[in-house]
């Protein structure tokens, strides 16, 4: 079997349609593909049965968009809006700007958040095999998931703490979600990781999670120190005016309120869900 037919069939039993529906127009964009968690799904099957990563799998809308790029001369994609994905490969509605703000006297505060629909999730028979959270958790995490009592809340937290973080620090876009990692404290607080080269760091970054039976989100925070330009000041003025210790009152009172405006958007959007699920 060539390459564009296993690709075909893949795209196919991904979508549970018969692969001969699956042509040049086909639309990735039926419920079965939309959100970010159905298109990771969708690229873990493709990277463990055909052997290729696509980088416009979360931006393309047809068939022959993601046969373009993985099958050159398979298909001509059809004309329409650029849909370039980022470095990440995110298009820049699934992973948009991260929310910055700046405090006199402090430096940038990034911030980053991401919510998702617990049944938006992979139903699997075996977590450990299954391709879809080998490619998006470390083993540390699936086997931290599998040992509570609702697995399905806990993945999907984990899964919005990546992605909010992604949002955050752009320098993480492109990076494989596996290599990213939640991790609980001795209390219970969550921190993150960076796996890399080898060797793994814990991250300066700030994340909070939280879910409901029905849907998670997490929020992470980062406050990237900024100091000022060295031609800016004399010799005079860097002797006379130190820089304000973190903990002094023009920090807090440049965060402070920048961090309580990050708490309510918090709690509305919380709100909102939890209104949306009533209705429904």
């Amino acid at each position: 079997m060539s390459t564009a037919e296993l690709l075909r069939k893949t795209v196919a039993d991904f979508f549970e349609v018969d692969e001969g529906q699956v042509g040049p127009f086909f639309s990735l964009q039926s419920r079965r593909g939309q959100g970010s968690i159905s298109r990771a799904a969708l690229d873990s099957v493709i990277r463990r049965r055909v052997g290729l990563t696509s980088r416009s799998i979360y931006s393309a809308k047809t068939y022959s968009e993601l046969e373009a790029e993985l099958v050159p001369g398979g298909s001509v994609a059809p004309s329409g809006p650029d849909t370039s994905p980022d470095a990440g490969g995110h298009p820049p509605a699934t992973i948009p700007h991260a929310m910055a703000a700046t405090g006199a006297g402090t430096g940038t505060v990034r911030c980053g958040i991401d919510i998702e629909l617990i049944d938006h999730l992979p139903r699997a028979a075996d977590y450990w095999e299954d391709p879809f959270y080998q490619t998006c958790f470390t083993p540390a995490e699936i086997a931290y998931c599998l040992t509570q009592e609702m697995p399905a809340s806990h993945f999907a937290a984990r899964w919005c703490a990546k992605e909010a973080l992604k949002k955050c620090d752009e320098t993480l876009l492109a990076e494989e979600l596996r290599n990213l990692e939640v991790v609980p404290e001795g209390s219970g607080a969550p921190y993150l990781v960076h796996h890399a080269g080898g060797s793994t760091r814990r991250l300066p970054h700030a994340v909070s999670v939280s879910h409901t039976p029905h849907a998670a989100i997490a929020v992470v925070v980062h406050i990237e120190a900024r100091s000022p330009s060295p031609a800016s000041l004399t010799p005079e003025a860097t002797a006379q005016v130190p820089p304000p210790a973190p903990s002094s009152p023009r920090f807090l009172g440049g965060v402070l309120p920048i961090l309580l405006d990050l708490i309510t958007l918090v709690v509305a959007i919380l709100a909102l869900v939890r209104t949306f699920l009533e209705v429904k």
